[in-house]
């Protein structure tokens, strides 16, 4: 990720390396920066141009040989990416050792030369160069995807599955304390927001250092910048394949007045090419964070260890900076903007397929769909709120509008186990492929379910009726209980909503007493709501289960003495329109 000079590596030797290994006759070898190694960039009497890239004596060749691996790896499956070719020796060795002038010998590669120069030397950066950033990352993790090798689960302190332990072991070089302060700050917010959801984040090799010197610039044929090369395969890892993009979010963030509007680009390339699932699109802003976190910790440690070394405090500069803009965003107004990112279309593919999930429909605004509500729908279909929301998605707890802004759902009453809970829509999607009709059929899944259910529950209920909706449940309810008895009253709690039908209707004081309502019909009778924060019997009356089932037992024994036994008592076990009402202990007991 950083920069730094290596021990000198005389270029003459270099030259007599290339042809005596290569077969190469070198013109020039030009020296290059290296985290590491010692680079030379090569170019041959022909003008083809190729880097030598010569480690230290102690370098692990398991990892060498990994990153040799994986762009052979992607020569195969992915040929257009713009990245380098490892070009073996005449013997076909991909690592070979190479003299030192002192020391031990060095490993030594060849890659081919990419053209262009590094986007850290080019500015502006416009969104689509930043949107093809992504894309091409996202291209080299489809690519990765299916790449495997002995050395990829190495330990590496840029692995960012390691980056609390990475930040400990340097913070001590972090002098000011206002720089440890934020620095703890990203690392409270990478603990809470993060980890809890890194085990459903998906794993795979990644590139793991798409920094602003490793991603190579060039103009195009329109005259505009487009990516030319994807160099330095160094720091491949195994880890959580979503730290690919935040990698690169983080350094098209520096140096930028809005950093999170140029991270976003990065991440709507990327996910056009691999999309984000939810879980991923919400650990981006903290992952990002924390990659500069760990850059600026590593380079204060050297910084500290080589205070001459100019090329270590390269990237330090502007990432303390972006850090500082950084921490005056909300979280979730980051996390939100990435969401929206990964909704909105390619600003740099006209022709780019709608996202997956998205209508291919005209999209249309609030107002445009309050008005064709208003021509088509009928008026008893209320709106919530006095400016609508446009809910366009929903994941576990949160509702999302048409800019990715999350809602906390603490309103709908239909996913039981949160929005699109990922199992129950893979259960469905997968039985809505196979079959999708009535119970006339004989089927497996049937019984089998019917048997589940049942031996969830107390003798003697063992058989089941399977409806759709609420409100057909309790029809059925209503039918069986009149049946029965061969009565017609019921009993119901004060505010209850007990479905739409009807029938229904006539048995919700919700509605009944509600706009619109004509009170209760003759046949339903309303007893006391147990409600023990706003009724007369409260939550430190022991007795209040009891009380509230007095009243009804009050109203039984009247219509008993008028000749009206009920043929049912309907509750919730929940009052949801009175108000979320937990039921003192014992009233259902009591009751019944």
């Amino acid at each position: 990720m950083s920069h730094s000079t290596t021990p000198p590596f005389p270029p003459q030797a270099a030259v007599q390396a290339a042809r005596r290994l290569y077969n190469l006759n070198v013109r020039t070898a030009d020296p290059l920066p290296g985290e590491q190694d010692a680079n030379f960039r090569l170019t041959t009497e022909s003008g083809a141009v190729y880097i030598l890239k010569i480690a230290p004596p102690t370098a692990d060749e398991a990892v060498l040989d990994m990153e040799n691996r994986a762009l052979e790896h992607l020569a195969a499956h992915a040929p257009a990416l713009p990245c380098p070719r490892l070009r073996r020796t005449r013997r076909g060795e991909g690592i070979v050792p190479l003299a030192a002038p002192t020391g031990a010998p060095r490993p030594a590669r060849l890659f081919t030369a990419l053209p262009g120069e590094p986007l850290a030397h080019r500015q502006p950066h416009p969104p689509a160069l930043l949107e093809e950033i992504g894309y091409r990352l996202g291209q080299l993790d489809n690519a990765l995807a299916t790449f495997t090798h002995p050395a990829m689960r190495r330990p590496l302190q840029w692995d960012l599955q390691h980056a609390p332990q990475t930040i400990a072991r340097h913070r001590p070089a972090l002098a000011d304390p206002a720089r440890r302060e934020l620095v703890d700050t990203f690392l409270h917010l990478y603990q809470t927001a993060a980890v809890p959801l890194l085990p459903y984040l998906r794993q795979s090799v990644i590139h793991n250092d798409g920094n602003d010197y490793n991603i190579l610039v060039q103009n195009g044929a329109n005259g505009q910048p487009v990516v030319s090369g994807l160099v330095d395969f160094g720091d491949m890892v195994y880890t959580h394949t979503v730290n690919e993009v935040a990698i690169a979010a983080a350094y098209a963030a520096l140096d930028k007045s809005d950093p999170i509007a140029a991270a976003a680009h990065v991440v709507r390339g990327y996910h056009l090419a691999r999309p984000l699932t939810a879980e991923e699109q919400s650990v981006l802003f903290p992952l990002l964070c924390m990659r500069l976190c760990v850059s600026v910790s590593i380079s204060a440690r050297r910084r500290r260890e080589q205070p001459g070394n100019p090329y270590l405090t390269i990237s330090e500069k502007p990432a303390w900076a972006t850090l500082e803009r950084l921490a005056a965003i909300p979280p979730a107004f980051a996390a939100d903007a990435f969401r929206y990112a990964c909704l909105m279309p390619s600003c740099r593919r006209p022709d780019a397929a709608p996202l997956s999930g998205a209508s291919p429909l005209p999209e249309l605004s609030p107002d445009e769909i309050v008005a064709r509500r208003r021509r088509h729908i009928g008026p008893a279909l209320s709106i919530a709120y006095r400016r609508p929301l446009k809910i366009v998605r929903g994941f576990m707890q949160y509702l999302f509008d048409e800019t990715g802004r999350a809602y906390l759902d603490a309103v709908n009453n239909v996913p039981h186990v949160g929005h699109c809970h990922p199992r129950v829509v893979a259960a469905a999607q997968q039985q809505m492929a196979r079959l999708n009709t009535n119970t006339r059929y004989l089927h497996d899944l049937l019984v089998h379910y019917a048997e589940r259910l049942c031996a969830t529950l107390p003798e003697p209920l063992r058989v089941c009726f399977f409806v759709c909706t609420g409100s057909e449940a309790n029809e059925l309810a209503l039918r069986l209980a009149r049946t029965h008895t061969g009565r017609r009253d019921v009993l119901v709690l004060e505010h209850a909503y007990h479905g739409n039908t009807s029938s229904l209707i006539e048995l919700s004081p919700y509605k009944f007493d509600g706009p619109g309502g004509m009170g209760a019909p003759p046949h339903v009778h309303k007893t006391l709501l147990p409600d023990t924060y706003r009724g007369p019997y409260r939550a430190d009356d022991p007795h209040a289960a009891r009380q509230y089932a007095r009243h009804a037992q009050d109203l039984l024994r009247r219509l008993e003495r008028e000749g009206r036994g009920i043929a049912a008592f309907f509750a919730e076990s929940l009052p949801g329109c009175a108000g979320q009402i937990v039921l003192p202990d014992g009233y259902l007991r009591e009751m019944y």
